[in-house]
């Protein structure tokens, strides 16, 4: 089960200068606001401990403590926190949505993403809150596996191309025959980016042309 939840949750992120994820996948976007949710409006006091349950097809976030707000009203602006210190500190960590936007933002907007939309059971009576996230279909999961699998080529070819490299041997080491495949989704883009440079950038074109990776100033 363990292999299969990897494989479904399996996403792509990066950082950017401020340490902020960008390019984050929305699933796992939504997984990290449901967490936070979970510490944030627990009812503490409840003889039940909060649980994340993993199943073959789903995650569930069990939450002790109902939800204050009407789930009729969550597309509503707005929040009811049970823990507002909790929350607090979520909110400056940036760990948690500004307050009152998070189910709006992340969780109800799943199905508008392309994946299976969120199920909720809020139980007053035993004061319990149970949402529960289907994985993503095989083919969001797929497209997510190439995005992964292909940076992390970019990564070792950027490593391989530390000492300057031609064309050839950049294709030979990611075991590429297409040419143009090549130049259209990898090298013109780390061109573009600044990853890779010319060594001969006055003649583009030459036939003694290679490439070596910019070393970023920090």
């Amino acid at each position: 089960m363990r292999s299969k939840t990897r494989r479904k949750t399996k996403t792509l992120f990066k950082l950017d200068k401020n340490l902020t994820r960008v390019g984050d996948d929305p699933f796992k976007k939504t997984l990290r606001e449901a967490l936070s949710n979970l510490l944030m409006h627990q009812n503490y006091f409840h003889p039940s401990p909060s649980q994340i349950r993993i199943y073959n097809d789903r995650i569930e976030f069990y939450n002790p403590g109902y939800s204050l707000k009407n789930p009729d009203e969550y597309e509503d602006p707005g929040s009811e926190l049970r823990n507002a210190l909790i929350a607090k500190v979520f909110y400056d960590l940036g760990w948690a949505e500004t307050k009152g936007t998070g189910f709006r933002t992340a969780i109800l907007s799943l199905k508008t993403a392309g994946y299976p939309p969120a199920i909720w059971k809020n139980d007053e009576k035993n004061d319990t809150f149970t949402i529960i996230f289907p994985y993503p279909t095989d083919q969001v999961t797929d497209q997510v596996t190439a995005q992964v699998e292909m940076r992390d080529r970019i990564a070792k070819l950027l490593k391989f191309c530390e000492e300057p490299r031609s064309l050839k041997e950049m294709m030979h080491f990611l075991r590429l025959k297409h040419r143009v495949y090549f130049l259209k989704n990898i090298m013109q883009p780390l061109l573009k980016e600044g990853h890779l440079a010319r060594t001969i950038p006055e003649k583009p074109r030459s036939r003694f042309q290679k490439y070596v990776t910019v070393r970023k100033k920090r």
